[in-house]
This record gives structure tokens, C-alpha cells and sequence, in this order.
């Protein structure tokens, strides 16, 4: 049973896009006292009418409106910098052409330029005036200068920004806690690799350490103050939320999205309610709470201007994907990738558009339509490769492009993949980052495949030491290391190493997930499945029937909540039925279990998928066991007839072929026997090449 090892450019989180709002009323209104613009009739006017403008999206009218009026101010460097900061609100928000055409990268960079300008002459005005200048003004400023400086990944410079503002702002001041939110967001942003210098993980850790100490200091301001505006701290609990996140800490995440939801929920906040729900929703799969997660999905569908907007829909699939709701998640990816292209904020981000195509890739790869999820990769891929932006996500889906041939066994291009991958994940984030740990694990598993068994062995122990130095011993991460290298470890024989190695990993992943976490009950059987095979060991037989016991519970409380003809519970319940099917005692009811999920998978996804054909290799498996040999060839045979076009070449086939040509053999038909065994040669021949061990074997089992 192979893992399933989550990529977080699948992961579509709304991440900073409500902390992080850049606009003219964020702050706090002026202090008694403090110097405003003074205006007459006509300024007065011409002020409305250019505020209307830029409401309207009219971004042109709106900056000739205000440069307009910056002649008519004189040296009042107060008003000066209130109208240079609403020119650099202008210049950016045309920069994305909200409401308008779309920008061009010529376009873009030169209105970047211009917020980016005007933000820091507003900046300038002010500090002539020292400390007599508006605070309010002087912080609205400060921050929307950050937030430029963040959108161009140009993060150091806004925590310098926004450092200088806090210094000046005193300690019982509600613009401090707005700059310590932001200066939080800012070192968060840092610590997920848009920093202007590559990151290390120590560097990572100190930034979300950053992150946290600032929330929780703005969240203790808040809860010191007497009215307080409430959505400062739904705010403060969303950022918190994304540094739990950060740091994997599922139900930490969840309890502060919940609060930051409740919070907009109790003050009529639509877009913010959208945006928290999002990320509580993301934050609940990964909880492994799945039976919140549907409630919550349709919460978000009924809130009002949610249901069209591309990152709700994408969110939705997501969830819907980890819900095993294949047909729901390819129609709300349809759909998002159809309001992407006509939403102004998406239809140019590449990063979110590759997103996108990566999650439908996951829900085609699921249903088993190789071929259009490779479609979605390549395109995904190229899209990002022309832009020439984020290398990173366009590494990881390669990686996911190279999991899939793997999955298919095209080893030579799943190799291609993940050498690519490595190269840039090493220049990157160098040799000790979790990503570049994890394509390790990867290029174990396919060397494994390959039989190159002491390669696979180094691989999987070097990962597993690089991700303990850097998550930590106890990370679901490096359980899931361990827990591979333990299968490699009951292939070689050494059974009390890799009982002891899936054991330990289970109680890690039970420890930091839960028992009934989707990867929890992964775990669990795969370790029942190891103490099976470890079974002359008196703990492997105390061991498997504990585990054999707690799989079957976990299995149970994974189809009460998800229903039975979901696909996740089918997929659990092919590997239940595996470990059932190693006590011959309950050999009918492992029987049941097969047939049961058979059933269900032809409903769900046709009889062609691998996945099914892997299922009734299985089922012909323990039909001979039980003295049913007839009975075994005809699930062989279907299996064989029904598999797709498309893997005419995989191993399974050779699988198939190969045991009907024993039962053939065993019935005196030698010549049909020899015909089946000559084609499933020819098929490992051609996947692992002569000299695998496989391939040796099976000739040496049949005299080829």
C-alpha cells in the first residue's frame, strides 16, 4: 500500500488574502487634536468625486482627479501626503485592473512602480512634520506601503516598514495592534519562501515564531481594551490560524478559524466570513474532521457573492476530493477553472490557475483517467515554466507528475521528474529542507520498484534522519518515512526492525492526528499488513491481532462517516479486506470485503481503473487459497478484459497473466500456460528490463 504524501501546491488555502487588505479606511480614525486635511467647497467636491471614481474602478478618472488636487493644496504636508496616499491606492488597485482589462506585465510593473512612489512621498510628508504628524495617517500609510512591498515578494523591506512604525506608535495604541498584525503576516509571508533571501528551516522556524509572538501580542492588546472593533480580532485569530497551519498543528488551526468564523459570522461581515470559512474548511481535512467538513461546505455555498468566486470553488473541490466525492470535486473545479478565467484577481495568476489544474490532476489520477491527469500536470506545468514565476510550485507539480508515472511504473519517467525536482528544491531550499527530503522518499520508493533494494534502503534512512533533524521525531512526516522504511524492511526479512518501525510510526501519527485522522487509519493497516507477515515472531502475533482488532474499529468509524460507496471507504476497504484475508479462518468474510468494494468501484468509476484491477488480483488470490481455482480464473480473466487501453504495458496485466497461466499449468493445458506466461514476461521485460530481481524471479518460477 502505497502513502499518500500531500503537496501544499494542492493545497489551496486563502492564506493572507483577509489579514492582508490594503485599503484607504483599514486604520483607526484621527486622534483628537491631530491635523486633518483642510478643504474647501470645490476641493471638497472634486475629493468626492475622486473617491467615487475609484470606488467605480475607474482608476484613470480617479488619478487625474487627485493629481489634480495636489496643486491645490500648497505646502500642507499633511494633505499632501492624504492625497498621495489615495493616488498609491489608485495605482496599485489598476495594477491588478479590477473591474477592467487585464493588466499587462508592462502596465503592471509601471503602476507598481507608481503605489510604490506615491506611498513613500506620502511617507516622506509626514516625517518632515515628525512628531507632530497624524498617527492615524502616518500608520494608514506605513501599512499600505508594506502591502506593496509583500505583493512584490519583497518582504524584508515591509518588516523594515513596518518595524519603524511600531517604534513610533505607543504601547496602549489600537494602530500598534494593526502594525503587530501586519508585522506578523509580514515574518508568516517570510517563513513560506518570499523572503528576499532563500530560507533555511531554522530560518523558517524563527519567522513563524516571529509571526506568533506578534498575534498574540496584538490579541492581548485587543482583549485589554474596552470596545475593541471586533474584527481586529477575528483578523488576529485567522493569522493565527495560518501559522498553526504553518507549523501542521491541524486542530490548533481549526479552533482559531472556527473563532475568527464565529467572530464575522456574529458581525455581518460576508467577504471576511467567506474567506475564514475557507480556511477553517481546509483546516478541518486536514484535522482529519471530516464529518464537520460537508456541514461547513455548505455554510460557505450559501453565503451571499461565495458561491461564484473561483477560490471558494476551488476550495470546495479540495474538500470534496479529501471527501473521496470524486463527480462533486471535478464539477466545482470545473467551475472555478471557468470563473478564473473572468475574474480580474485570477485570471492572471498563474500560481492559482496551476493550483487548479494540479487538484483536478489528483481527482483524475483518483478516478483512474491517467491520461487527462497528465493532461492537467503538463499544462499546469507549462503555464508556470512560460511565465517564468514561482519555480517552486512548478517543481512540486512535477513531483506529483512523477508520483503518478510511478504509480503507472513508467520508471524512466518518474525519474526524470524527480532527479528535476530534487535539482530545484536543493537550489532552493537546500539539501535539508522537508521538500527536498520528501522527493527522497520518492526516488526510494522507485528504487525500490526497481529492485535496487540497498539504494532504496539509504534513500528512505537518509530521509528519515533529515526530516526527524528538521520537523522533529514525532512529525506525521517522519512517521510516514518510517513507515515506509519499514515495508522495505519486512521485504528484506528483518521483521522485528519493521514491526517496531510501524508501530512507532502509527503511534506518532495516532498521537498527532488522531486515531480516526484518514492517515491514521492508513497507517494502521499497513502496519497490520507488516505484523502479518511477521507473524513468527511471538510480538508480530500478539501485535497483528491488536492491530488487526484496531483496524477494524477505525475502519468502521471511516465508513459511518463518510457512507460506504465512498471512495475512500472503498480504497480502506480493499486493504481491510488484505488484512482480514491473513487469517484463513475469515477467509469468506476477507471474500465479502473484496466483492463489496468490486461493486462499489464499478459504480464509481467504470470496470477499466487500475485501482479495480489491483482489487480483483487480489480477490483471484484468495479464491485459490480457497481451493476455488475456477472460480479465481474467471476474476483473473475479467480483470484482464476489462483493464483500459492505457495500461497495456503495466505490471498488473503481467500479474494477471501470469496467474492464469498457473492455473492453466495446473490443469495440464501447457500450452495455454506457456502462451500467458510469454506475455507477462514480455510486459516486466520491458517495465524493469531482464535483470530485475522480479523479472528473474518469475523466469526462474517458470522455467522461462
Amino acid at each position: 500500500m502505497q502513502a499518500h504524501r500531500a503537496t501544499s501546491a494542492a493545497m489551496l488555502t486563502v492564506g493572507l488574502a483577509l489579514c492582508s487588505v490594503v485599503c484607504a479606511g483599514c486604520g483607526p480614525s484621527s486622534k483628537p487634536g491631530t491635523k486633518v486635511l483642510r478643504t474647501g467647497g470645490d476641493t471638497h467636491r472634486q475629493r468626492s468625486e475622486a473617491a467615487r471614481a475609484r470606488q467605480a474602478k475607474q482608476f484613470d478618472a480617479a488619478i487625474a482627479k487627485y493629481e489634480a488636487l495636489l496643486s491645490e493644496v500648497g505646502d500642507d504636508s499633511s494633505a499632501l501626503a492624504e492625497l498621495r496616499h489615495q493616488l498609491s491606492l489608485c495605482h496599485w488597485e489598476r495594477a491588478g485592473r479590477l473591474g477592467g482589462e487585464p493588466a499587462t506585465a508592462e502596465t503592471r510593473g509601471r503602476d507598481q512602480a507608481g503605489a510604490i512612489q506615491y506611498a513613500r512621498d506620502a511617507g516622506s510628508d509626514l516625517e518632515q512634520q515628525g512628531q507632530q504628524a497624524p498617527v492615524a495617517l502616518y500608520a494608514k500609510v506605513s501599512w499600505s506601503l508594506g502591502g506593496y512591498l509583500r505583493g512584490q515578494g519583497r518582504v524584508d523591506q515591509a518588516l523594515e516598514q513596518y518595524q519603524r512604525l511600531l517604534d513610533r506608535l505607543d504601547e496602549d495604541d489600537i494602530n500598534r495592534v494593526q502594525t503587530l498584525h501586519e508585522l506578523g503576516n509580514a515574518y508568516l509571508e517570510r517563513s513560506g519562501r518570499r523572503g528576499d533571501t532563500p530560507p533555511t528551516m531554522e530560518t523558517d522556524r524563527q519567522d513563524l515564531d516571529s509571526a506568533f509572538a506578534r498575534q498574540t501580542e496584538a490579541m492581548a492588546i485587543v482583549q485589554a481594551m474596552e470596545n475593541a472593533p471586533p474584527l481586529l480580532s477575528a483578523w488576529i485569530h485567522n493569522s493565527l490560524g495560518l501559522i498553526h497551519q504553518r507549523r501542521m498543528e491541524a486542530a490548533l488551526a481549526a479552533d482559531s478559524f472556527a473563532e475568527a468564523e464565529r467572530i464575522c459570522a456574529e458581525h455581518g461581515q460576508p467577504e471576511q466570513h467567506s474567506g475564514v470559512l475557507l480556511n477553517l474548511i481546509l483546516a478541518l481535512v486536514e484535522a482529519g474532521r471530516l464529518e464537520d467538513v460537508r456541514a461547513r461546505c455548505e455554510e460557505l455555498k450559501a453565503l451571499p457573492g461565495a458561491a461564484g468566486e473561483p477560490r471558494t470553488l476551488a476550495a470546495l473541490g479540495f474538500a470534496a476530493l479529501q471527501l473521496g466525492d470524486y463527480d462533486e470535486a471535478r464539477q466545482q473545479f470545473d467551475l472555478a477553472r471557468y470563473a478564473a478565467r473572468v475574474d480580474p484577481k485570477c485570471r492572471d495568476d498563474l500560481s492559482f490557475q496551476a493550483q487548479l489544474a494540479t487538484n483536478a490532476a489528483t481527482c483524475a489520477q483518483a478516478i483512474g483517467k491517467y491520461e487527462e491527469a497528465e493532461r492537467h500536470l503538463t499544462d499546469a506545468h507549462e503555464r508556470l515554466e512560460a511565465g517564468g514565476l514561482d519555480p517552486r510550485t512548478s517543481a512540486v507539480i512535477r513531483a506529483n507528475l512523477g508520483r503518478m508515472y510511478l504509480t503507472l511504473e513508467r520508471l524512466d519517467e518518474a525519474e526524470t521528474q524527480f532527479e528535476a525536482v530534487l535539482a530545484v528544491f536543493r537550489e532552493l531550499q537546500g539539501p535539508k529542507h522537508p521538500d527536498t527530503l520528501l522527493v527522497l522518499l520518492d526516488l526510494a520508493s522507485l528504487a525500490r520498484v526497481r529492485g535496487h533494494v540497498a539504494e532504496a534502503r539509504q534513500r528512505y534512512e537518509d530521509a528519515l534522519a533529515g526530516l526527524a533533524a528538521a520537523r522533529g521525531a514525532d512529525h506525521p512526516q517522519t512517521a510516514q518515512a518510517q513507515l515506509e522504511l519499514a515495508g522495505l524492511l519486512r521485504d528484506q526479512g528483518q521483521c522485528g526492525k519493521a514491526l517496531a518501525g510501524a508501530t512507532a510510526a502509527l503511534e506518532i501519527l495516532d498521537e498527532r492526528l488522531g486515531a480516526n485522522h484518514k492517515q491514521s487509519v492508513q497507517a494502521c493497516l499497513q502496519a497490520a499488513l507488516i505484523a502479518a507477515d511477521c507473524r513468527e515472531l511471538a510480538e508480530g502475533a500478539a501485535q497483528f491481532q491488536r492491530l488487526a482488532r484496531e483496524a477494524g474499529q477505525r475502519f468502521a468509524h471511516l465508513r459511518e462517516t463518510l457512507g460506504a460507496n465512498n471512495a475512500e471507504v472503498l480504497r480502506a476497504t480493499v486493504y481491510f479486506a488484505d488484512v482480514t484475508a491473513r487469517t484463513p479462518a475469515a477467509f469468506a468474510r476477507a471474500l465479502e470485503k473484496y466483492r463489496e468494494a468490486e461493486a462499489g468501484y464499478r459504480e464509481l468509476f467504470g470496470d477499466g481503473v487500475l485501482s479495480l484491477a489491483d482489487l480483483r488480483l487480489r480477490q483471484g488470490r484468495l479464491l485459490e487459497q480457497m481451493k476455488r481455482p475456477d472460480d479465481a480464473f474467471r476474476v483473473y480473466e475479467r480483470a484482464h478484459r476489462d483493464m483500459d487501453s492505457s495500461l497495456q504495458r503495466h505490471p498488473t496485466r503481467a500479474a494477471l497473466l501470469a496467474a492464469m497461466g498457473d492455473l492453466c499449468q495446473a490443469k495440464g493445458q501447457a500450452e495455454q500456460a506457456s502462451r500467458l506466461w510469454q506475455e507477462a514476461y514480455n510486459i516486466l521485460t520491458s517495465t524493469y528490463g531482464a535483470d530485475h530481481p522480479r523479472v528473474k524471479q518469475f523466469s526462474g518460477q517458470r522455467g522461462r
